[in-house]
């Protein structure tokens, strides 16, 4: 059985910058992506899936700053956004593209073997390139926990909502 439990979390003001530069990389990883595949639907007529993204933008500065499977499910994520947009154009054949996130926009952080539960703290890891820049070896938050969970939690998705929470 899946369960998905909220955390409230409680980022001291350095945390919370973190975090925040975490959610803005994630957005312009997004929107790099989505511009490079418009490029190649514009040439090809084809979107490249996820997995030939990955490859291409594994150099990207974005990408780097991010934990490596963060920025992974970045391109997996506008890849479900195609291939409903695919769907939907099979009704309606004026059915517009995956739009560009706003830059003021925080995208959701997920992680799923960089992330640690321990007592009323997450631990969150971070890119090696993001340890040299900022000089910090991970993310230890504290949340209010409101409900006990039962097995082992696989992933951890941060989301900025008023506030920031763990999903």
């Amino acid at each position: 059985m899946k369960q998905t439990i909220s955390y409230k979390l409680n980022p001291t003001q350095e945390q919370e910058r973190h975090l925040s530069n975490l959610g803005y990389y994630a957005t312009k990883l997004y929107n790099t992506d989505n511009y490079q595949r418009r490029q190649e639907w514009e040439k090809t007529g084809k979107i490249p899936n996820a997995y030939v993204q990955k490859k291409a933008l594994k150099n990207n500065v974005w990408f780097k700053l991010l934990p490596s499977q963060s920025a992974q499910e970045v391109c997996f994520n506008l890849q479900n956004n195609y291939k409903s947009w695919f769907k939907l154009r099979k009704k309606n054949k004026e059915a517009n593209p995956p739009r560009f996130r706003k830059k003021e926009m925080l995208s959701p952080i997920t992680f799923y073997q960089q992330f640690k539960i321990i007592d009323d703290k997450i631990i969150l890891s971070v890119s090696r390139k993001y340890k040299e820049e900022k000089g910090i070896q991970n993310l230890q938050i504290e949340f209010s926990k409101w409900k006990e969970g039962i097995g082992i939690a696989k992933m951890c998705q941060i989301v900025f909502n008023k506030g920031w929470f763990a999903n």
